[in-house]
């Protein structure tokens, strides 16, 4: 199981067949409507969320949090951006 204090209380991301906004909340599976002007790269900006959180997250509310994807650290050698010490940038 992952230590969900170690993720985000919660972070937007778009939805995979439908593009809308959407809210993740740590610990539970499956999201939650955002308001469709949300940017969810602004919001996760804002609030300090790493892509490597970010795709934990994700994973996390799909396959519930038990699974190794749902631990960020296993997101940080993938990070597309290099460094994941440094915060999400779109």
């Amino acid at each position: 199981m992952v230590d969900i204090r170690r993720l985000p209380l919660a972070c937007a991301t778009r939805h995979p067949v439908t593009n809308k906004p959407i809210m993740l909340k740590a610990g539970e599976k499956g999201y939650w409507p955002a308001p469709d002007d949300l940017d969810p790269d602004a919001y996760n900006r804002a609030m300090h969320i790493t892509n490597a959180e970010l795709a934990a997250m994700e994973i996390g509310a799909i396959w519930g949090f038990n699974v190794p994807g749902a631990n960020p650290d296993m997101h940080l050698e993938r990070n597309c951006k290099g460094n994941d010490a440094e915060r999400f940038e779109p």
